[in-house]
């Protein structure tokens, strides 16, 4: 991935920055940090890589929040929002930094039964269409 083996063997700093900047992750819980708004909680990653100093990055955590619908809630903390916004917000978080793959424990799993299928397509195109462009 990204150009390097993955059995090969590195130092521990070096494969927590790798999969910081390769590999977006969505949790069934979220962990959303509650007091930190939307935006802040999508700007995560960018702060762990570094990567939100550069100019270009800085627009990144709105347009994550964008693509996956939440835009006007980007101020928002999660108290503040349902359970489905909740889960779009880990979403862009896990796809701010235009990873390679994305890894989903259960992202539906709190969803309603009825809910599931639709949600879960929902996410796959999310993640598809992040993937299809550039920042």
């Amino acid at each position: 991935m990204a150009g390097r083996a993955l059995n090969e063997a590195c130092p521990r700093t070096s494969s927590r920055l790798f999969r910081a900047q390769h590999v977006g992750f969505i949790f069934q819980f979220f962990n959303l940090i509650p007091v930190l708004s939307a935006r802040e909680n999508v700007e995560l990653p960018l702060l762990l890589t570094k990567t939100r100093q550069s100019g270009a990055a800085r627009a990144r955590p709105n347009t994550a929040l964008r693509v996956v619908g939440l835009a006007e809630r980007a101020e928002h903390m999660p108290g503040e929002m349902s359970g489905g916004e909740q889960q779009r917000v880990a979403i862009a978080r896990a796809i701010v930094s235009d990873p390679e793959i994305v890894v989903a424990d259960e992202p539906t799993g709190r969803s309603r039964r009825e809910e599931r299928p639709s949600r879960s397509s929902r996410c796959c195109a999310i993640c598809a269409a992040s993937s299809a462009r550039r920042w």
